[in-house]
């Protein structure tokens, strides 16, 4: 068994990969794990793994690791057989990234939703104690403008696609919540590297945590340390 490595780039999008061909015989089809990753820093906003390598190999099985922290990736496996003791060369895998591509380039609003547009499932509330005012107290002035009071909301996703599962007492205008809903990932999971109820409620590493007040992205330490109980019948 044999093993290439390659990278092939088109346009702002890339394809690294990493195939495993198993030689048979002359009239026997060989075959091979093709393992690609695809990659695009400006339209996918994508952190690709820092290494793509062998973790295990025997005669008929290879195992790859991918290292690093990748998000919004694709990573794919594709089954080769060679034909006739036909040998696959180098050129004929970066032909094969090249057409894999030309499909990915079409898609560059894959993992970039519409600012302007949430889908999750919303639903007016009544308070039986506190207000509309109350709530938006509680919410980091720097994210006010994205929200609007009165609602609870499922699902809410952030403008790579993570999801965060409650949006409680508003519900999201765009795909920002992260700050504000809880439940999720965090929107650049490179940078703060979470999740948890309360991802993003911390805000940024330029906020300063106030005591009381929402300040910045970030909440009052009096909400971060709170525990939310909901109750439903």
């Amino acid at each position: 068994m044999t093993s290439v490595k390659g990278s092939v780039t088109k346009g702002s999008f890339q394809l690294d990969y990493l195939t495993a061909i198993a030689y048979t015989t002359n009239t026997d089809p060989g075959l091979g794990g093709f393992f690609f990753v695809v990659h695009s820093k400006k339209y996918w906003n994508s952190v690709k793994p820092t290494e793509l390598q062998k973790s295990s190999q025997n005669q008929y099985f290879t195992q790859v690791q991918f290292s690093g922290k990748p998000s919004n990736v694709v990573i794919c496996y594709l089954l080769l057989a060679r034909k006739n003791g036909q040998k696959i060369e180098k050129s004929h895998l970066d032909d094969l990234s090249n057409y894999i591509l030309d499909i990915f380039i079409t898609l560059k609003d894959l993992f970039t939703p519409n600012k302007a547009v949430q889908n999750g499932l919303t639903a007016p509330i009544t308070f039986d104690k506190g207000n509309d005012t109350d709530i938006m107290n509680m919410i980091p002035p720097n994210v006010k403008e994205f929200v609007e009071p009165g609602y609870l909301q499922f699902r809410a996703y952030a403008e790579n696609g993570y999801p965060n599962a409650m949006c409680l007492g508003v519900r999201m205008k765009v795909n920002s919540p992260e700050h504000i809903c809880i439940g999720g990932l965090a929107n650049n999971l490179h940078k703060f590297g979470t999740c948890s109820d309360f991802t993003g409620w911390a805000g940024k590493s330029s906020d300063t945590i106030d005591n009381d007040e929402a300040t910045g992205h970030a909440h009052s330490q009096e909400d971060i340390s709170s525990s939310i109980l909901i109750f439903y019948r």
